[in-house]
């Protein structure tokens, strides 16, 4: 049990029982909390100073883990569009909506445009906001967050993990026509992913 649930069970036994409480930290716990405090909870971990780079990586893992709209029946292989296939998606369309109130957006952003964190960590991150630019509301705060000119200098990271969730995150956003009115109207976007290409198919050879 941790610190932020802790609570008294019982005031009959306190005399034989009496309620000691234990030295512990009031760091958040990297875990999904029951309810509506399940995304919000993971939100606050990802701008909390205290938390390692790897605690931050699995809270991102535990949030993008959150915003999957794909389920899979158990009588078919592939996704099948069926009331059990559109009720998971309303949830997790739900869940999406959740985690751009609590500015994961922007944490998301922040996380994958400082170097000190691990490739590990900014792939993560390029997940995350790839699975919220597919709603309108996380593209409006991709938009509001100046989230485009850190996934186009994320395409030219020297890690291919960072790079592969960058240009994922860019594909879900463009898919739409306003994710793509967004890169058009953010300054040297285009010319960045143009440098991007070059860069690739010089590596390549």
């Amino acid at each position: 049990q941790v610190k932020q649930t802790q609570h008294k069970v019982s005031q009959f036994l306190v005399d034989r029982h009496p309620y000691i409480e234990e030295a512990k930290s009031e760091k958040l716990e990297v875990c999904v909390a029951l309810g509506r405090r399940g995304v919000a909870k993971l939100a606050e971990i990802l701008v909390d100073d205290t938390q390692t780079d790897a605690e931050i990586g699995q809270a991102l893992g535990l949030v993008c883990g959150l915003l999957t709209t794909q389920v899979r029946c158990s009588a078919c292989v592939a996704p099948r569009r069926c009331a059990l296939t559109a009720a998971w998606g309303f949830m997790m369309q739900e869940k999406k909506i959740e985690a751009i109130k609590a500015k994961v957006v922007a944490a998301a952003t922040a996380i994958m445009g400082r170097a000190e964190f691990s490739a590990g960590t900014r792939t993560r991150a390029g997940h995350v906001l790839g699975s919220l630019a597919q709603v309108l509301q996380g593209r409006a705060a991709i938009a509001a967050s100046k989230t485009v000119p850190v996934l186009t200098q994320s395409c030219l990271d020297a890690d291919s993990g960072v790079r592969q969730s960058a240009s994922d995150a860019l594909f879900h956003l463009t898919s739409f026509r306003d994710g793509w009115a967004i890169v058009m109207d953010t300054p040297r976007a285009v010319k960045e992913l143009d440098d991007a290409c070059v860069w690739l198919q010089h590596a390549r050879h």
